[in-house]
């Protein structure tokens, strides 16, 4: 357990990956996360089926919301955020389901930078996962998500974003046999604790 200062906020936006799909509330990597840092408000925004534009949208709406210091004001779909004088975080991931729908690697990544402008424009530090492989991918689906990473690795190594590399840990433990998927997306419970304490080390460094 890891103890930080006070008014830390995390909100995490993402999709089912982040939402924790397909294995028991409180086993997903998010609620995971928290119990490592119970001093730090942390809130899973992901979404089962969410675009990279739905994650947009919501974001675009959590930009709106104003508050005094130290208060906690709910936007219209729900979240809840700080001002500028408490520490805010941003996470963001996606690109799965937009790659299952067919769109391609650019695509992903030029919507990805909306994102990353959008939460920017929010004064919050930001942190972005690299989502995990594709699963039993017989479409060729797979490689289009590791382009998609790795211009996005490239990009914020540019802009001096930090990451958490979920592709990598998931990818790894496949490799050695290791049973991490629940489907040909989603990890099992194995696999959302790999991600936890891939997260764990990074936020570690950060918070």
């Amino acid at each position: 357990m890891v103890k930080v200062g006070d008014g830390m906020q995390l909100l995490c936006f993402g999709d089912s990956l982040t939402n924790g799909y397909d294995v028991p509330r409180g086993l997903g990597w998010v609620e995971l996360v928290q119990k490592e840092f119970p001093d730090v408000e942390i809130q899973n925004h992901g979404i089962d089926g969410d675009t990279l534009q739905g994650i947009l949208y919501r974001l675009e709406r959590v930009s709106s919301c104003t508050g005094s210091a130290n208060s906690k004001v709910p936007c219209s779909d729900g979240v809840a955020v700080r001002r500028a004088e408490n520490k805010r975080y941003i996470f963001l991931m996606g690109g799965s389901n937009d790659i299952l729908m067919g769109r391609d690697e650019t695509y992903c990544f030029k919507k990805m930078i909306e994102l990353i402008a959008c939460a920017r424009s929010k004064g919050a530090t930001l942190i972005v996962g690299l989502a995990p492989q594709i699963d039993f991918d017989m479409a060729g689906l797979d490689l289009i998500m590791v382009r998609y990473i790795e211009l996005l690795k490239q990009y914020c190594a540019e802009q001096h974003i930090d990451t958490i590399d979920f592709y990598r840990v998931i990818h790894d433990a496949d490799m050695q046999g290791k049973l991490v998927f629940a489907g040909d997306v989603h990890p099992n419970e194995p696999g959302y604790a790999l991600m936890a304490e891939k997260a764990k080390k990074v936020l570690a460094r950060l918070l």
